[in-house]
C-alpha cells in the first residue's frame, strides 16, 4: 500500500447558486473506495486534515465539502432554507464525485459522518439507497432525547420560526463536553472557522425536519452499516443512536459503543483505534 496521496482543494456551485468548498484527497496507488465525509454543524471539513490523510495513505479515496454557510463555503452563517438544501448539495457533489469515476465502476461509495453531518449521511443513504456501497455513522446527531424543557421550546418554536426566523435562539455546544483532548478543545475554540454562535432558529428547526423525515425512511437503509458513538456523549444521544440503529434493516451492521468518550471521537484519547477500525472496515468494502 501507497504512502502518499495527492490533496485537492476546489469548489461547486450548488443549485442556489452558493459556492461550496471541497477538498479531495486521493491515493497515489489505484484504489478501490471512495469515502465521502460530512462534518457537524459550525465545523468545517479541514478540521479532519488529519484523520483524512491517514485514511488516504491507507488507499482510500477522501471527499469532503463545507456546508453551506460554514467554513469556506458561501452562504448565510448558521442559516439555511429547509433540511432539503444540505442533502441537494450532497447528492450534486456525489454526482460529481461519480463522474470523476465514470470509467471505474468497480469504485465502492462510502457516505459518512459526525453529528449533524451524520444525520446527512444517514439522510442521504435512505433517500437514495442505490447510490451507497456503506454507511458510516460517528456519534450522529440522530435526534434529541426529549425533556419538558425541549417540549415547552418545540411549542413555541413555530411561531418563532415564522416571525424571527433567523434569531440566534439554540445555545452552541459547550466546548469542553465535545472532548476529553484538551488541546483539541483549545484548537476548536480558537479556529477562526468554527462558528460558536447559538443557531438559528430556522437551522434548528430545519435540522429537526430532518430528523423526523428519516425515522419515516430509515426502513431503505439496507446497505453495510458501522455506527460508533461514546457512551460519555453530552452532544448527541447514544440512545437514539442505538435506536436507529436496531430499527433499520440493514443485515450487516455494527454499533460500536465506546466506553467513556465523549464526542469527537477520532480525537478522543482513544481515537486512533477509531481510525484503524475505519480503515479496516473500509478496505472490507473494496473485498465485495
Amino acid at each position: 500500500m501507497g504512502d502518499s496521496f495527492t490533496l485537492t482543494e476546489g469548489s461547486f456551485t450548488s443549485g442556489r447558486g452558493i459556492k461550496l468548498y471541497t477538498r479531495k484527497y486521493i491515493p497515489s496507488s489505484s484504489y478501490s473506495v471512495v469515502f465521502l465525509f460530512l462534518h457537524g454543524v459550525g465545523e468545517h471539513c479541514t478540521r479532519f486534515h488529519d484523520t483524512f490523510s491517514t485514511i488516504a495513505k491507507q488507499g482510500i479515496a477522501v471527499y469532503a465539502l463545507d456546508h453551506q454557510g460554514h467554513g469556506k463555503s458561501e452562504g448565510a452563517r448558521f442559516d439555511c432554507g429547509s433540511f432539503e438544501e444540505f442533502t441537494d448539495d450532497i447528492f450534486t457533489y456525489n454526482d460529481l464525485i461519480r463522474g470523476e469515476h465514470a470509467s471505474n465502476p468497480q469504485v465502492k461509495y462510502v457516505v459518512a459522518g459526525i453529528s449533524f453531518g451524520g444525520l446527512l449521511a444517514a439522510s442521504v443513504a435512505a433517500l437514495k439507497p442505490e447510490l451507497w456501497d456503506g454507511l458510516m455513522l460517528y456519534a450522529p446527531a440522530i435526534g434529541v432525547e426529549i425533556s419538558w424543557v425541549i417540549y415547552f421550546q418545540s411549542l413555541f418554536a413555530p411561531v418563532l420560526e415564522f416571525l424571527i426566523p433567523a434569531w440566534e435562539v439554540v445555545p452552541a455546544v459547550i466546548p469542553d463536553l465535545i472532548c476529553r483532548n484538551k488541546a483539541f478543545v483549545e484548537d476548536y475554540v480558537n479556529d477562526p472557522l468554527v462558528d460558536h454562535n447559538p443557531l438559528r432558529i430556522r437551522l434548528a428547526r430545519s435540522i429537526e425536519r430532518g430528523m423526523n423525515q428519516l425515522k419515516t425512511i430509515q426502513n431503505n437503509v439496507k446497505m453495510p452499516v458501522q455506527i460508533f458513538h461514546g457512551d460519555a456523549d453530552k452532544v448527541t444521544s447514544p440512545v437514539l443512536s442505538k435506536q436507529f440503529f436496531d430499527a433499520i434493516p440493514s443485515t450487516q451492521k455494527t454499533f460500536t459503543s465506546l466506553p467513556g468518550q465523549y464526542h469527537c471521537l477520532f480525537n478522543e484519547p482513544e481515537g486512533a483505534a477509531t481510525l484503524v477500525a475505519t480503515i479496516d472496515w473500509l478496505k472490507a468494502r473494496s473485498k465485495l
